[in-house]
């Protein structure tokens, strides 16, 4: 037990360090993100929501071999002296805590969503597919919103939608009884514009990325823009697709912020949330901005390029990053005070190997090594097979016991247990 709390306590700082790395990083993408949204009337709203992707390549510069080059290694040696195993503890504890709402909040949701009954009017939402996908020549997408559950509910709630891989779109059954059939459309667009947009997978990764690094300040509001930014793409493509004018679609945006209570979920987006009258009146106003077909389609070819950038900002991280572990080819042999007496030098490496995981040993040299080095006492040991993250981190690996009066008494300290080779994985793979 001890064992395993000490490994722990090492899986915690060496994952919060990293951790701290990657929100260096990312708050330096965070400034940008914020100096883009600052000119909000210069900038095109879709740029300022595609700045918001430049944020998750920054999770992967955990290995980046720029914090131990100058002058960035002030960083990593500033990292490590105020990281404290308490104050690792604490924020592992936290974002594991978080994690595990996040998912309890995801099953009950979807549990409840799935007690309500399906929309019985299905020709309107043949409809309203079929205007989202005209002429987008994406069989695809098509297929994908297809698959799309329409529910219904008898709650005062504001329409919205959400899932991934199960899409849905939960409507008011107050909507559906007291609006007509135009109105209703409009929504219904709105909200597979949303699941079609991929709106739902970027809150959800938003939501991921909040949660690894819940203790910045600034990762909250950022989500805000987010979400204020989604709903203005999202209104501009719904007034193309839903066939209404822009009056007539900010009257419906009025008249849902009257009728109903709103939804803030992570995994949702919501036509009307609550408390966001602030963002109603510039949703109205942004309208009378929506640009035409023709910059919309200079727009895709706009976001093509961003996504070669981001494709290359990704290769670019990897290629300088360090490997996810390295097996150290150096072995090393300790006394029986664990006090280092060789480190891979020549005559060890002529004296000791090691193969499928076991020392193989010339005992000769070996005995030889021990009467040059003058050694006492009953045991000496050899490490080898270490794990090295990335430079100065490592652990794991094998000790081999050897008996100094016989050299074929050798004893295997890491114990061949599932203990022992699940946290060697975690050490690998995992941190």
């Amino acid at each position: 037990m001890e064992q395993l709390a000490k490994s722990l306590q090492f899986y915690a700082i060496y994952a919060t360090s990293k951790c701290e790395k990657t929100m260096i990083c990312g708050s330096v993408i965070l400034l940008f993100i914020f100096l883009v949204h600052g000119r909000r009337s210069k900038t095109p709203v879709w740029l300022r929501y595609y700045s918001i992707f430049f944020l998750f390549p920054m999770v992967f510069m955990s290995m980046s071999k720029l914090f131990f080059v100058r002058p960035f290694v002030w960083i990593t040696a500033w990292s490590s002296v105020l990281l404290k195993p308490l104050y690792a503890q604490i924020y592992m504890t936290v974002m594991l805590l978080l994690l595990f709402v996040f998912f309890i909040r995801h099953a009950w949701l979807r549990r409840r969503i799935q007690r309500l009954p399906l929309l019985a009017r299905k020709e309107l939402a043949w409809q309203a597919i079929d205007r989202v996908t005209a002429g987008a020549g994406n069989r695809w997408r098509k297929k994908y919103l297809q698959s799309v559950r329409i529910y219904v509910t008898d709650r005062c709630e504001s329409p919205f939608s959400g899932g991934i891989v199960r899409p849905y779109i939960v409507l008011p059954s107050k909507l559906l009884d007291e609006w007509g059939q135009d109105k209703c459309l409009t929504v219904l667009c709105h909200e597979l514009i949303h699941i079609g947009m991929g709106h739902i997978v970027m809150l959800t990764l938003f939501e991921l990325l909040k949660i690894y690094w819940w203790i910045n300040p600034l990762v909250y509001i950022c989500e805000h823009m987010l979400r204020e930014d989604i709903e203005f793409l999202c209104d501009e493509a719904c007034v193309f697709t839903a066939g209404v004018s822009k009056i007539e679609y900010g009257t419906i945006l009025l008249e849902m912020i009257t009728m109903f209570s709103g939804v803030c979920r992570s995994e949702t987006a919501a036509f009307a949330e609550k408390n966001t009258f602030v963002v109603l009146k510039r949703r109205i106003c942004h309208l009378g901005q929506t640009p035409g077909r023709r910059q919309a389609g200079r727009q895709r070819r706009s976001r093509l390029c961003l996504a070669g950038a981001l494709a290359v900002l990704l290769f670019a991280i990897m290629a300088t990053s360090y490997p996810r572990y390295t097996v150290m080819a150096e072995i090393a042999l300790f006394n029986e005070e664990l006090e280092l007496v060789d480190y891979d030098s020549p005559r060890l490496r002529e004296a000791v190997g090691h193969r499928d995981g076991e020392l193989v040993l010339d005992e000769g040299r070996f005995a030889q090594l021990l009467r040059e080095e003058q050694i006492d006492g009953e045991y000496v040991y050899v490490t080898y097979d270490t794990i090295m993250k990335v430079p100065g981190v490592g652990g794991g690996g094998n000790v081999g016991m050897i008996a100094v009066d016989d050299l074929s008494d050798i004893f295997y300290l890491r114990a061949d247990t599932w203990e022992n080779d699940a946290l060697e994985f975690i050490l690998k793979y995992l941190i």
